[in-house]
């Protein structure tokens, strides 16, 4: 391409951009290619930048290989293992090092930024149709008229967080239409002094911890509003590239000042039953309750269950609202008791012995009587856990199929499973490590199918003494990884002792002279789960020693 740009074939850049693209691959050796060229038969350009080409393919991130330190990859081009050089090169090399160990954090900067626009360019381009049609900027204007026509519509605070640009698009639909939109940079501290920095370091990790699946989250804050401070709901969705699959390259979200919403709203009542006047609150119950499993009114602050009498009038039932969720007394964390104190609408995951429930907790008034009206649903649809501030199903991905994260031959969670969701479940309180004990020994003596029979019988067994919600894995060949979103340590202990019995019942009747056991090991609140696993290994070595004779 370069030789037919014949009116500029005197030039010296041309010239020396043709010795490059000629000849950056032949070897001071003679061992290069394309034309084996020897020594000071290379051009000095094209010697140049095959240096410059090593060290940098070194330094730098590859698909097949993490970057190199400078001091590793000036080592492995002086010893001769990248190729080799003209000596005096090399000399120059050294002479250099020092300043291009300093120009290295720019540089992976520069290639970063190189990666976005590539990656921008080549989505743009990517069909062969873009170029005449405009389809994908077409495209792309569609959802954006889609999305503020819903955001004008709900009212609410609209944002649109580019990570290239590193700008946040801000959209308030209750200001006049020209004062509406104001464009924050995300790097400036001022732009986010409305955050206090624990809620914003929440706020990073719960974006961090989504993936192309699961690219939705829900998180309240806590923000000034006139001299107030009013919880909001803020709703966020990122946006992914397939040629950038390590991170997101977008946010959209909307925020909802959720105590003005409800201030703005008429409570609930039901003084006057006539039909003419809509609905009464009984009514509504009966409604839900063909959608929700249980619709209750609740008083939080006495720790009971009120009904509607045919008057409209409240009373307590002297049943217990904790009671539902086996707690004698308050529950931790009473989201009933948050939305009553706050006059607003909550929801959040909620679980039992053996059932996990999502509720919505909305407070009302009845009769000029405050009280919380309960939506509860049992998830029984796969299995959900709260995670870094993300709802995240454990059993059921979006256009996955399951049964790539599922061990074949225990029928539990494989350890591509862990690898693949590792950042969700950051969140876990509980982390235990179990290994089978001598299972060598029943593979050598018994074979191969016994010890197969074995993994399986323990499996079970484990899984006998979990929760639903609790998280089981095949770490390894003979060992198994358990995760609990909600663990203590004296629960954790009482939980050890159940599965090491249970193991130790199992009796296989094509084997009956093999007896099984198994050792724990286990920690809760170690974060992050590398250093809780590290640890529960540790202390799963021990009781192996303990029980050793």
């Amino acid at each position: 391409m370069l030789e037919g740009l014949t009116p500029y074939r005197e030039e010296p850049l041309l010239k020396a951009a043709i010795e490059i693209c000629r000849w950056h691959h032949e070897r001071w050796d003679g061992g290069g290619y394309p034309d084996g060229l020897l020594g000071e038969q290379i051009p000095i350009s094209a010697q140049v930048v095959a240096l410059a080409d090593v060290y940098d393919a070194l330094t730098s991130d590859r698909c097949y290989k993490k970057a190199y330190s400078h001091e590793t990859a000036v080592t492995m081009i002086l010893n001769g293992e990248c190729g080799a050089f003209n000596p005096m090169l090399l000399d120059c090399l050294q002479e250099i090092s020092a300043r291009l160990k300093s120009s290295l954090p720019r540089l992976a900067a520069e290639r970063s930024m190189k990666k976005n626009a590539q990656r921008l360019s080549s989505e743009l381009l990517k069909k062969n149709e873009l170029p005449r049609s405009d389809r994908a900027q077409r495209e792309l204007n569609h959802a954006r008229e889609m999305l503020t026509f819903f955001a004008s519509c709900c009212g609410g605070v609209q944002f649109e967080y580019d990570t290239l640009s590193r700008s946040i698009t801000v959209v308030d639909w209750s200001r006049p239409w020209r004062k509406s939109r104001t464009i924050l940079d995300a790097d400036n501290p001022d732009s986010m002094r409305l955050l206090r920095p624990a809620d914003l370091e929440r706020l990073r990790c719960a974006l961090k911890a989504t993936t192309p699946e699961n690219n939705e989250l829900s998180i309240s804050l806590l923000l000034p509003v006139e001299g107030e401070q009013h919880w909001h709901s803020i709703r966020m969705h990122t946006l992914w590239s397939p040629l950038s699959p390590g991170s997101y390259v977008g946010v959209i979200g909307c925020m909802t000042d959720m105590q003005k919403e409800q201030d703005s709203r008429a409570p609930l009542g039901c003084a006057d039953r006539s039909t003419a006047n809509g609905p009464s609150l009984a009514d509504e119950i009966r409604r839900l309750g063909a959608v929700f499993d249980i619709v209750r009114l609740v008083d939080p602050s006495a720790n009971a269950v009120l009904e509607i009498d045919a008057n409209g009038s409240l009373h307590r039932t002297g049943e217990r609202c904790t009671a539902f969720w086996d707690s004698d007394s308050g529950c931790a964390n009473c989201i009933s008791t948050r939305a009553f104190a706050e006059r607003t609408t909550l929801n959040k995951l909620e679980f039992t012995r053996n059932e996990m429930y999502f509720v919505i907790a909305k407070y009302v008034s009845v009769n000029g009587t405050p009280c919380v009206l309960e939506m509860i649903s049992r998830l029984n649809e796969g299995r959900w856990i709260d995670a870094n501030g993300s709802r995240f199903l454990l059993d059921r991905t979006r256009g996955e199929d399951m049964q790539l994260f599922l061990d074949p031959m225990t029928n539990i969670y494989s350890r591509r499973y862990f690898e693949t969701y590792r950042t969700h479940l950051e969140g876990m309180e509980g982390v235990a490590l179990i290994d089978v004990n001598s299972f060598k020994r029943i593979n050598d003596t018994c074979g191969h199918a016994a010890g197969d029979a074995a993994l399986r019988d323990i499996a079970g067994a484990i899984r006998s003494c979990i929760r639903k919600t609790d998280i089981l894995i095949r770490y390894g060949g003979d060992e198994f990884l358990l995760l609990f979103p909600r663990m203590t340590e004296e629960i954790f202990l009482a939980k050890k002792k159940q599965i090491q019995q249970a193991v130790r019942s199992i009796r296989m009747s094509e084997f009956a002279d093999i007896r099984l056991s198994v050792s724990v090991g286990g920690v809760c609140g170690v974060h992050p789960i590398t250093e809780a696993i590290r640890k529960a290994d540790y202390l799963m070595y021990l009781d192996k020693a303990e029980q050793q004779p």
